[in-house]
């Protein structure tokens, strides 16, 4: 969620704050908000736009028309098969890293919808790969993506699953790492979308009405180089900050404005 996103998450969120070092446009959306209290509910509209949740064939994927547009698209993910829409995007990317999951099961949750997760926080050393935790992996995988392609329109993509559990000690060393990951990133000036398809919907504690505001009020961040958009456009992106948005406008959003997005991750 993004109270949770500013709880624990603080140093990203001041390297944020402080506009990557001044050289970005960055607008927070305070009223971004899910579809349903799982990835499954979300990201089929993120990423392909409106439609019922399980037509795949008359959708245009964001990679999809990156694609047709001459990007070249990558994903990095510790867990891509979590997207929920991972076999529909991967035939358009051109590069894929993605890990097994990375959890250990433990208990059953469910959510407000009644499904069952067993999505729980392992010990650190389980969660670890070769030493690591698998996000450095992700990060490492993605920059040298960017640095690979330095003269071609490049989509890159990445997908944690280090928040989906009821345990948020796994957000504290990826705090550690993402603002430096994301500083580092911003000398290839892409634009960057930074979000949480949803909050946490487990337990009971999630039917009250500040656990349906957790699980509601996801995290949305837009980055701009600056000069990169428009008055006009910028201006809007400010307005709407305060505005009730959804995937499906975050999708409409990026999908109008490749020509003037240049590199995004």
């Amino acid at each position: 969620s993004r109270s949770m996103f500013h709880r624990l998450m603080p140093r990203t969120a001041r390297v944020l704050q402080a506009e990557l070092g001044g050289r970005y446009d960055v607008v927070e959306f305070f009223r971004f908000n899910a579809l349903g209290g799982n990835t499954r509910h979300n990201t089929p509209f993120l990423f392909g736009g409106a439609g019922t949740r399980g037509d795949v064939t008359n959708r245009l994927w964001l990679q999809q028309l990156m694609q047709k547009m001459g990007y070249v698209n990558a994903v990095a993910s510790d867990h891509f098969k979590a997207t929920a829409v991972a076999h529909e995007l991967e035939p358009y990317c051109h590069h894929v890293l993605a890990f097994r999951e990375m959890f250990a099961p433990s208990k059953a949750f469910r959510n407000e919808a009644g499904d069952r997760f067993n999505f729980v926080s392992p010990d650190l050393k389980d969660h670890c790969l070769g030493g690591r935790l698998p996000f450095t992996y992700v990060f490492e995988y993605m920059r040298s993506f960017f640095s690979a392609y330095p003269n071609t329109s490049r989509f890159g993509y990445i997908h944690l699953n280090d928040g989906h559990n009821e345990n948020p000690w796994s957000l504290e060393p990826l705090d550690a790492e993402l603002g430096l990951f994301l500083e580092d990133m911003a000398r290839h000036d892409p634009a960057i979308v930074l979000l949480a398809d949803h909050g946490l919907p487990y337990g009971y504690w999630s039917l009250t009405p500040t656990g349906e505001q957790e699980v509601k009020n996801s995290l949305l961040v837009m980055a701009f180089p600056k000069a990169r958009l428009s008055a006009s456009q910028t201006a809007a992106l400010r307005h709407n900050s305060q505005a009730l948005v959804t995937p499906h406008d975050v999708y409409r959003t990026i999908a109008t404005m490749p020509g003037s997005l240049g590199d995004l991750m």
